[in-house]
């Protein structure tokens, strides 16, 4: 489904109904966005093990495309962040339809999207204009995969250490591996 019109293309996601779905459910909704370093990636080739795992457990899943530098020319990483809050305000928007939750929306992502990811809990102010901002972007849950913290810029650090002492860093699971460089 196409979540968001932009000048060059139609951004999409690509969803993942679990067994006895059905359109006036109110499921829980978890939300992947691919890594590929804010430059490139593939939302149909990334995430789609853990968007399974959640499907078999009773979760409407999806995976977003971003705008990004190699086929968007995108100013990075501020365009995928406003794509990413986009999303979570489309999804919130369209619940009655998705069979969803807009109260159990988890977004997820790997690496630098797991830097956009974190980036909805305090990066309101990098929203499109286009967006209706009386719907909130921030998910009620994250799931953060081998996240690339080392790039953060300190203003982004610090924006999440007031969005953590303010308590608006929803519930956060982060996955990092003894492996991940």
């Amino acid at each position: 489904l196409v979540y968001k019109t932009n000048r060059d293309r139609n951004l999409k996601m690509h969803f993942g109904y679990p067994a006895g779905w059905k359109a006036s459910d109110q499921r829980a909704f978890v939300l992947f966005f691919y890594n590929g370093g804010w430059g490139a990636g593939n939302p149909e080739k990334q995430f789609d093990e853990q968007a399974l795992y959640f499907q078999q457990r009773g979760a409407v899943t999806a995976r977003a495309d971003y705008r990004v530098k190699n086929r968007d020319g995108a100013e990075l990483p501020r365009k995928c962040v406003e794509d990413v809050l986009s999303a979570v305000r489309w999804a919130r928007r369209n619940a009655p339809t998705l069979g969803i939750d807009p109260r159990k929306i988890v977004i997820g992502g790997g690496s630098g999207s797991a830097h956009l990811v974190a980036s909805v809990a305090y990066a309101r102010e990098l929203g499109d204009p286009r967006d209706d901002t009386t719907i909130s972007p921030v998910a009620n849950a994250m799931l953060v995969y081998h996240p690339d913290i080392d790039d953060l810029e300190p203003a982004m650090i610090a924006g999440m250490a007031d969005a953590r002492t303010a308590r608006r860093l929803p519930p956060t699971v982060v996955f990092i591996g003894s492996r991940d460089p």
